[in-house]
């Protein structure tokens, strides 16, 4: 038997995936790690939108080799944000979508969800993401 991938997956207690880390088969050493949040409400600016797939999913994307160091690559699965972002936003100490909207804001503040802010820890040391 040969090994091909080698990843870590961490998943909430109803079983969302939150977590996601591939991993270098020969070196160990982490190729890119994905988290993601889950709106529970989309509030009352999003919830007459159209559906869209994975609708209130906000995908984070982390240790990419077209980001600078520290910086953070986000997909807003919400109408209104799927566009205008080209697929997704760079955040870096110039810029944050979840500072310039405040109707993204009202469902999701960014100084509430430390663990999103960096690639580790992995494993949330929080019970609420």
């Amino acid at each position: 038997m040969t090994k091909v991938d080698k990843a870590k997956k961490i998943c909430d207690a109803t079983g969302r995936t939150i977590a996601y880390q591939k991993i270098d088969i020969h070196t160990n050493e982490i190729i890119n790690t994905k988290k993601y949040f889950y709106l529970d409400g989309l509030g009352s600016f999003f919830s007459e939108a159209p559906p869209i797939p994975d609708n209130g999913r906000f995908d984070f994307s982390y240790d990419e080799p077209d980001l600078e160091p520290g910086e953070i690559f986000v997909v807003i699965n919400l109408m209104l944000y799927m566009d205008v972002g080209g697929g997704g936003f760079n955040i870096g100490a110039e810029e944050n979508i979840f500072f310039e909207s405040p109707e993204l804001a009202s469902v999701f503040t960014w100084e509430d969800h430390p663990y999103y802010h960096s690639a580790s820890p992995l494993i949330p040391n929080i019970t609420i993401v």
